[in-house]
């Protein structure tokens, strides 16, 4: 097993970057290339290098009966994917009369035609020219200039949710009115200016929005069609920004959403150290340094945070470096547990200690944590975005009254930003790692939102980040374990119990996006690396000994380790959007097959 970590470890110290840092290509399908090749040209700043590579790629993830993947390996075609492909094949010079977009449009006048698409879709249609703005709605931008209306849509809506709301509504104007700043039309005037004003002072140092590639260009967009220079530092900026997104190979070009450094280095200082690299060690000490470079000193927007009362205003960090507007508590919790475990208290007691008083800080009313922001509407118990008639029995209402109330309640907390177990387990981790225990008003306070949140029948946790029941609960377990609570606890068994009943024959576990839709299929699917580490760490974590399971599940990663050291695994487990969008990122594999066999090795 020594042997085993150390050409895993080693295999991560290859990948680190000069300044610190990890990041693995956060691959989420073609859609987001599509995306990429329509709005850069819009913005007359498509490289034609670029359209021929993107076509590549575009052409290759095309099925036979003309459809394309939302994700990575989906079972099917959809029609907003490929909505999205006919737009960016569009865009990059492909012309209509092409087999391959004939192909495509069969396949979307089979499923109703670009109309039936989602609004997103059809948005990306219109950029790229493909149908007509006037089958997109007009809101106008009148409400932009209600007194209260930004504080107003604060309380209720996360900050995807708001700004996706803002750039559309900025969009369908753009679209309807065309571009210019609108001189002789006072309102609408107004309204683009505050849109230019509300995009510019959310930009971050880097020129990005939310640290998200298709909002950055949306945004861009908007700034150029009211009238910003297209040579202004902003769609410049915004645009360079969206570059390091990309992906150039023999196989085309691919476009990730997102960059991840930040996270993808917080959990492999984690994994290393774990494995028995030293803190001490060149590359460790690299990467704490690259953390705490990229901490946010500036307040974010309170539209996107709304803090409470007293609470800092600062001390997190992003999933990536640059993002210095939208912090998030997922990410700070990740960065602060690696931080507890690898770098000397005296050299960064500081900054440990903000960001500590931050995430408390940011602890919902419930005593959960969501993604980026407190306070806004919770969430009922259970799984989000799912039909409620999908339910688990002792969740699922019995009457369509009380069907359509629930979806209601679903609806406003899938809106907002509630607290979800994945994310509380994790900051759940990094409160133990901090010293924390359960005896601590937060870590109380969030123990009894787990067990409010346990979903009855399975004894499992929903994962809103990571596929699905299966990852959620092993977070959760991984936290509770951190903060001294053990498996012998009732509620705790029943979560075992549900890991261990779903473990495959050949000792991992696995689970399908299907578990989405159907709880019936929750813990169920082709053995996975990722999961079967988290899996095999969070049971470990609650003090479960070495027991035959355990022993299985660690012999299915060794198995897998391929010779240079790494696990590859192709399957989908972080999850943008539940039923929209999916990714995978191969530094996942390595993080976690390290940790679930590290803690076994140190297990009795």
């Amino acid at each position: 097993m020594d042997q085993v970590l150390l050409r895993g470890a080693r295999a991560v110290l290859e990948q680190q970057r000069t300044d610190g840092a990890w990041q693995g290509f956060n691959d989420a399908g073609v859609v987001f290339t599509s995306v990429a090749l329509v709005h850069e040209r819009w913005l007359g700043a498509l490289d034609e290098e670029d359209a021929a590579l993107g076509v590549k790629r575009l052409r290759a993830e095309q099925r036979d009966d003309g459809s394309v993947p939302p994700w990575p390996r989906a079972r099917a075609g959809q029609l907003d994917a490929t909505c999205m492909w006919y737009a960016g094949m569009r865009a990059a010079g492909v012309d209509p009369a092409d087999p391959a977009l004939s192909r495509a449009r069969s396949f979307i006048t089979s499923e109703g035609g670009f109309g039936r698409a989602s609004l997103s879709a059809r948005i990306t249609l219109a950029l790229a020219g493909v149908i007509p703005a006037d089958t997109l709605p007009d809101p106008g931008l009148a409400f932009r200039l209600l007194p209260g209306s930004e504080r107003l849509l604060a309380k209720a809506l996360g900050v995807n949710t708001l700004v996706w709301i803002h750039l559309a509504t900025a969009v369908f104007d753009l679209l309807h009115h065309g571009p210019g700043e609108a001189k002789g039309h006072p309102i609408r005037a107004r309204g683009r200016r505050s849109a230019i004003e509300y995009f510019t002072k959310r930009q971050d140092p880097s020129f990005g929005l939310m640290g998200v590639g298709p909002a950055t260009l949306t945004a861009a967009i908007v700034l150029a069609g009211f009238g910003v220079p297209r040579d202004d530092q902003r769609i410049r900026g915004a645009l360079a920004c969206c570059d390091q997104l990309k992906r150039r190979t023999e196989a085309g070009l691919e476009v990730s959403p997102f960059l991840s450094d930040h996270w993808d280095t917080a959990q492999l200082v984690h994994a290393l150290v774990k494995s028995g690299i030293p803190a001490s060690h060149p590359a460790i000490t690299s990467a704490i340094g690259f953390l705490v470079r990229g901490r946010a000193t500036q307040p974010g927007p309170t539209d996107w945070q709304t803090p409470p009362r007293g609470a800092p205003r600062t001390g997190g960090w992003a999933y990536q470096r640059g993002n210095g507007r939208n912090p998030d508590l997922d990410s700070t919790a990740e960065v602060l547990a690696a931080l507890a475990l690898a770098s000397p208290r005296q050299m960064f007691g500081d900054v440990i200690h903000a960001g500590e008083a931050w995430l408390v800080a940011m602890q919902n009313p419930d005593g959960g944590w969501g993604s980026f922001s407190t306070g806004r509407p919770a969430a009922p118990p259970g799984p989000l975005y799912i039909d409620p008639a999908s339910l688990p029995a002792s969740l699922r209402p019995r009457t369509p009254i009380g069907r359509a109330l629930r979806r209601a309640w679903m609806l406003q907390a899938e809106a907002g930003d509630p607290s979800n177990a994945d994310i509380t387990g994790r900051v759940l981790r990094a409160l133990g790692a901090l010293g924390h225990d359960a005896t601590s008003p937060p870590v109380a306070r969030a123990i009894a939102f787990l067990r409010r949140h346990q979903v009855p029948e399975l004894g499992a946790f929903w994962g809103r980040w990571a596929c699905n029941y299966l990852a959620g609960t092993a977070y959760v377990l991984a936290g509770l374990g951190a903060v001294g609570i053990d498996h012998r606890a009732p509620w705790v068994t029943r979560a075992v119990q549900f890991a261990l009943s779903r473990q495959n024959a050949d000792g991992g576990w696995g689970e399908d996006i299907a578990s989405y839709a159907d709880p019936a299929e929750a813990g169920r699917g082709p053995s996975m690396p990722t999961l079967t580490g988290n899996v095999l760490r969070g049971l470990l974590a609650v003090g479960l000994p070495r027991t035959p399971e355990l022993d299985r599940a660690a012999s299915f990663l060794v198995d897998r380790q391929e010779a240079d050291g790494r696990w590859v695994d192709d399957s989908c487990y972080t999850v943008l959007f539940p039923h929209v969008a999916y990714g995978r990122n191969p530094t996942l594999p390595l993080c976690f097959a390290l940790e679930g066999l590290s803690a076994w090795r140190s297990a009795r």
